[in-house]
């Protein structure tokens, strides 16, 4: 038999073992980089959609702020001439904001009614034809001959009326013809 030496481990000329370095956090995955363009482009989606929603209830928030303001002068100074006035005024500005000059400027009484009812698809919600009547003689008529008891009615079906209305549509041209 033949003998060998014993070899010395220490006495070799090898290297430790090294080991491979953690894994970077940097830079990302191509996956997370789609993660985040889409993310980001769901954000600006979601900015640009809340702003324009904002926008196209801004005419229903305006003329509810006005018919609450209304109704709040109603109940602290009864003034039938002046607030079927202000009705006529709020009604007209509501359809102009709508229809535009061209499309509703020159209507009155049921016609400028039968305009405004085509924005609310709701019959429960829309207003009377007799309002369009009462609407055109109130104002004009004198203090006396006005029946305080008929106002609040038609301030309830104004306000029902304002909040059926739908969202605007910017640059959506409505017409009140039938």
């Amino acid at each position: 038999m033949n003998e060998t030496t014993p070899i010395d481990p220490a006495a070799l000329p090898l290297r430790d073992i090294h080991l491979p370095q953690d894994v970077s956090w940097w830079p990302p995955a191509p996956g997370v980089w789609l993660l985040v363009a889409l993310a980001a482009l769901l954000l600006v989606v979601l900015v640009v959609w809340l702003a324009q929603r904002q926008r196209r209830q801004r005419i229903r928030r305006e003329a509810l702020k006005e018919m609450q303001r209304l109704q709040q002068q109603w109940k602290q100074q009864p003034r039938p001439g002046e607030t079927a006035a202000a009705l006529s005024r709020l009604l007209r500005r509501v359809g102009l904001s709508y229809f535009g000059r061209a499309g509703f400027s020159g209507l009155t009484g049921t016609a400028e009614i039968d305009c405004l009812n085509r924005l609310v698809a709701d019959d429960r919600r829309q207003l009377p034809k007799e309002l369009g009547d009462w609407l055109r003689e109130a104002p004009y008529r004198p203090a006396e001959a006005l029946d305080a008891g008929e106002i609040e009615p038609w301030l309830q079906a104004v306000e029902h009326w304002i909040r059926a209305l739908p969202q605007q549509v910017p640059g959506a041209a409505r017409s009140c013809e039938a």
